[in-house]
């Protein structure tokens, strides 16, 4: 048997598919490439929601306490009281001086907030409002208030902690 073109030793034997040196993937290759490329990319944007969901609460409560620091700042400057309060639906926290700031989440409050013209300012604290699943690691969930202090803490289901 005489194999025209591709000397005495190259292919013998091989299926004619094999005959110029071309091996393709198989569809099975194929699909198993697909699913593991597809699991992975799933288990990535589980990790990048969880991620954002958390830097938004911290975010939220790092601007909350800012603002609030910089309100009683205000007050005591201006020889002027204050009042600050939660919006309804609790993505907004306003002064009386007109000043707001918008947040990406939810909170509640133990009610209005009232800072003097010493700048001191009446006890409470904010918190988030939605419960926030175990799964997420977040440093801070709420806001504990005290007459002189303003302080980032964690949410225990009954009383901010303060950190």
């Amino acid at each position: 048997m005489a194999y025209i073109g591709y000397g005495d030793s190259h292919h013998r034997g091989h299926n004619s598919h094999h005959r110029y040196g071309i091996r393709g993937f198989t569809l099975i290759e194929l699909t198993v490439t697909l699913v593991i490329i597809l699991i992975l990319s799933l288990l990535f944007l589980q990790n990048l929601t969880k991620f954002g969901r958390e830097n938004a609460i911290e975010s939220d409560v790092i601007s909350l306490t800012a603002f609030i620091q910089k309100m009683r700042l205000y007050a005591f400057s201006q020889k002027q009281t204050l009042t600050l309060s939660l919006a309804s639906n609790g993505t907004q926290l306003c002064s009386s001086s007109g000043v707001c700031i918008d947040l990406k989440n939810g909170f509640v409050a133990t009610g209005n907030f009232t800072i003097t013209d010493r700048g001191t300012i009446s006890s409470g604290s904010i918190r988030i409002r939605d419960s926030i699943p175990a799964s997420l690691n977040v440093a801070y969930s709420c806001i504990a208030i005290s007459t002189t202090r303003v302080r980032k803490g964690q949410w225990n289901g009954a009383n901010c902690i303060a950190k």
